[in-house]
């Protein structure tokens, strides 16, 4: 196990309408931009807040990474890592100390009404981190 303090996790806009996957469901996503100790698991820290909240379970609902196997069937989580910012240096440390990592967070399902649900579910449970360690099994 693995544990990283998290300073805080800022949505960089609200849920919104992203239109049909490749499978034709509807994906409603947001973007994150999330304030960290330096970490080599970003994605599954992610996922392991998501999974405390009750938003679902990993490698079933929760995925991440664009290459992930996703069902076809259910209504489904994808946490993607983008780019992000230059990280935070402190004084006298050679190495940086917060890490600034971004993400999208995508919800699939046929219904729109089932993504818009899973994505405010994910919202919510996402933008309460403040100040408080992040546990990947």
């Amino acid at each position: 196990m693995t544990t990283t303090r998290y300073l805080r996790i800022n949505a960089i806009q609200e849920p919104f309408d992203m239109g049909l996957d490749d499978q034709g469901r509807s994906t409603f996503g947001f973007n994150i931009h999330v304030e960290k100790e330096q970490s080599d698991t970003f994605a599954r820290e992610i996922i392991s807040v998501l999974v405390a909240a009750g938003v679902g379970v990993f490698g079933t609902s929760l995925f991440t990474s664009t290459v992930a196997a996703i069902p076809l069937t259910g209504t489904i989580v994808d946490v993607i890592e983008t780019s992000g910012l230059a990280p935070q240096r402190i004084h006298n440390d050679v190495m940086p100390k917060y890490a600034k990592p971004t993400a999208k967070i995508i919800a699939h399902a046929v219904k729109a009404e089932d993504a818009i649900a899973k994505i405010r579910a994910a919202y919510k449970a996402l933008v309460v981190v403040r100040n408080q360690a992040v546990t990947v099994a």
